[in-house]
């Protein structure tokens, strides 16, 4: 099949994309407005307005191909694009190729001349790209001088059919494996390119766009198991419109719950048709959607070394990095059964919010099969046990999501380092102990094809008889800081020792500031004591009643009945309150 390429690290971040004809002080703006709300972003995607798309004389569909920057909305593309690189933003635009070069370009007399055509006759010059003689003017020509400019990558937008005139040659499969090649023509950059799907052996050319998907709680149900089968065939790295495309329903839940699904999974866009009532930009939604959708993005750059790493494995040990249930637990029947369920990486178990929120409740219930094994909950910290099936009550600014006991998480404490998108200066590690943890770290240039040859750096961390121990590479790396902080989160532990921390009711946190890149580190522990199971419960379950529509005596009824052990008697008098009751059953279940 081949093996997955990695891709430079910004791809990662966030995605603004958006099928609309900005003017290049628009699209700054709507740039500087994320960083104003303190979101990430990496990648800024112009759709296919940056190029002529309105020629005198002719219809919408003439200009759907085109190479010539439209003065209209960029009259200076080149200052545009170095100005998105000042905001550390990477910029790639749409291509529309199938209708060939026509007499209004900048380059039709230059590639006439390449092709060996009369400019005067004014004819269309067809798209060819089976064509080593066109292919190779395709690329010197028409994509070349952008990239001087500044173009980082190419979306390779096709939807014109699958001949050419070689019988059996996909073109979009062709054009994914030659914009590879000339993409990696130095030797130096990592070739890749954001294309639809080319069918089998495309996981070879990720990015991989998923198509113009209607805006339904339908379609964001179908994704998650979309996503994760796609690993049969390598296929991890998609990249869905969120929130939908076209059609379909606009409203601020369903955008949020995209928007959180799009944090878990391989790269998060956010993108949508030529309508102006779909709508992308978070600050255009109500409280608490809103920070819900903020809150989501910057968790999306918090994930990055985990998701980094991913990519690492894929590409080196050719292990997919969103996989079904079944990959890990493929003797367990109910692995094959759970349809919105996922692993991202080996460690985090994913359920996507696919359902609105019980309005009487103000949450979503979402069914989870968790395998056998112990579960920690990714937003609470609670303690699950599997082998079962449980409903997880979600208000709006969560999803499901549970980590495997005996995992340790690296995240990125992005807000501390000048690029967001960068190796982080401060990681944060959490680690959620079984008898032993580990899990070792990969980091390199992040831009090039260094990584093949092993210019990686790895930090190792384990966990083991009380002792959380770091071991890093002995040479430290251009590309890392000289000294890193680490903020050390025991998940559900309090610890003790010969350092200060800081104990939360979830956790205790212990942080060393400035600490070499190259030292080791051994911390350990005179006393681990498990936190308070109950108590976190007891907390989940108090917000939950907050936030539920009902009466208050009868919510401060089942809270103090949770305190003294007669929750059951209480519930079942209740039991007409069906929908509450079966909330309370399900929080206190777990």
């Amino acid at each position: 099949m081949g093996s997955v390429l990695n891709f430079p690290l910004y791809v990662l971040c966030n995605w603004w994309s958006k099928y609309w004809n900005y003017t290049d002080k628009e699209l700054l703006q709507t740039v500087d407005h994320f960083k104003s709300m303190n979101i990430p972003l990496s990648v800024c995607i112009v759709d296919m307005d940056w190029h002529l798309t309105e020629v005198p004389g002719h219809d919408y569909w003439y200009g759907w191909t085109g190479y010539t920057a439209n003065p209209k909305y960029f009259p200076d593309f080149e200052s545009f694009i170095k100005q998105l690189h000042s905001r550390k933003i990477r910029t790639s635009v749409n291509l529309h190729p199938a209708l060939g070069i026509r007499p209004h370009e900048a380059q039709y007399e230059e590639f006439c001349a390449w092709m060996g055509i009369d400019p005067s006759t004014k004819v269309t010059i067809p798209f060819q790209i089976e064509n080593p003689h066109f292919a190779e003017g395709y690329f010197k020509i028409l994509h070349h001088p952008y990239e001087a400019k500044g173009v980082d990558f190419w979306w390779i937008d096709w939807q014109q059919g699958t001949k050419t005139s070689l019988r059996g040659v996909d073109p979009l499969f062709v054009l994914n494996h030659n914009h590879a090649l000339d993409f990696a023509r130095d030797h130096i950059k990592r070739p890749f390119t954001f294309s639809r799907w080319t069918r089998y052996g495309g996981h070879r050319y990720p990015i991989g766009f998923s198509g113009d998907t209607v805006s339904t709680w339908e379609t964001l149900a179908f994704q998650p198991y979309f996503t994760a089968t796609a690993a049969n065939v390598n296929f991890s790295w998609w990249s869905h419109d969120i929130g939908g495309h076209y059609k379909g329903q606009e409203e601020p839940e369903l955008l949020t719950r995209w928007v959180q699904f799009g944090a878990f999974s391989p790269i998060l866009r956010l993108h949508s048709t030529k309508n102006e009532m779909c709508v992308r930009e978070p600050w255009l939604m109500v409280q608490p959607y809103q920070n819900a959708i903020a809150e989501a993005m910057r968790l999306r750059t918090r994930l990055i070394p985990y998701l980094y790493t991913g990519l690492h494995q894929n590409s080196v040990k050719g292990i997919p990095f969103l996989t079904p249930l079944y990959y890990e637990f493929p003797k367990d029947p109910m692995a094959y059964k759970a349809r919105n369920s996922y692993f991202l990486g080996r460690n985090l178990l994913v359920s996507p919010v696919i359902t609105p929120m019980i309005k009487s409740l103000n949450s979503a219930c979402t069914e989870v099969y968790l395998p056998e094994g112990n579960w920690i909950d990714f937003n609470t910290a609670q303690l699950v046990k599997g082998g079962r099936s449980i409903k997880v009550y979600n208000d709006i600014e969560s999803i499901p999501v549970f980590v495997r006991q005996g995992t340790i998480l690296p995240l990125s404490k992005w807000e501390d380092s000048d690029d967001p998108n960068g190796n982080p200066l401060t990681l944060i590690v959490k680690v959620y102990p079984s008898d032993h943890a580990e899990y070792t770290l990969i980091e390199d240039d992040n831009e090039t094809i260094a990584y093949q040859k092993k210019e990686i750096f790895c930090t190792e961390f384990s966990y083991k008889d009380q002792t959380l121990s770091i071991k890093t590479d002995k040479k430290a790396k251009a590309y890392l800081p000289f000294l890193r902080n680490y903020e050390i989160e025991l998940v559900g532990l309090i610890v003790k020792g010969d350092f200060k921390a800081e104990v939360t009711e979830t956790s205790t946190i212990i942080k060393l500031p400035g600490m070499d890149i190259t030292a080791n580190v051994t911390l350990k522990f005179s006393s681990v004591e498990p936190i308070d199971q109950h108590a976190l419960k007891r907390k989940q379950l108090k917000k939950a009643l907050a936030n539920a529509c009902g009466d208050v005596n009868l919510k401060n009824e089942i809270l103090s009945a949770y305190d003294q052990g007669t929750l059951d008697q209480v519930l079942k008098k209740h039991r007409r309150k069906r929908i509450l009751v079966a909330m309370v059953r399900a929080m206190t279940d777990y």
